[in-house]
């Protein structure tokens, strides 16, 4: 049985981990060969890179997995009457994700801008 919801699902969850893996690739490149001012952009890169984009792209390597399962196992579930199914766990994982992303980038800029023991932002932001 061939649903093509499951395919667009399957679509989205591997454009979203391609895309993280993009950012990840562009964090360590920065971290490398970034120029100007090395401590901060170091400091900012090895952040982003071990504690944003790490972490989050294995979660969303999982909402891939999981999507990759529910597309080759896909069965006929018109018949259901099921408000939420294993169908939508792929795309519940990466709004809980995304979600997660959010509250942490607004919790770590407010508690290091306010809250840290270094005030000194300079040395730990880098402007995009």
């Amino acid at each position: 049985y061939y649903d093509p919801l499951n395919a667009n699902i399957l679509i989205y969850t591997l454009s979203i981990t391609l895309e993280q893996m993009m950012q990840l690739a562009l964090r360590v490149e920065l971290y490398f060969k970034g120029l100007g001012d090395e401590v901060p952009i170091k400091n900012h890169s090895l952040h982003e890179i071990m504690f944003r984009k790490l972490p989050f792209l294995a979660m969303y390597i999982v909402a891939l997995v999981v999507a990759a399962i529910s597309y080759s196992e896909a069965e006929d579930i018109s018949d259901r009457g099921e408000v939420w199914d294993f169908n939508d766990l792929p795309m519940t994982i990466t709004a809980v994700i995304y979600l997660l992303e959010l509250l942490y980038e607004f919790s770590w800029y407010f508690g290091h801008n306010c809250f840290g023991k270094n005030k000194d932002v300079r040395t730990y932001f880098v402007p995009v």
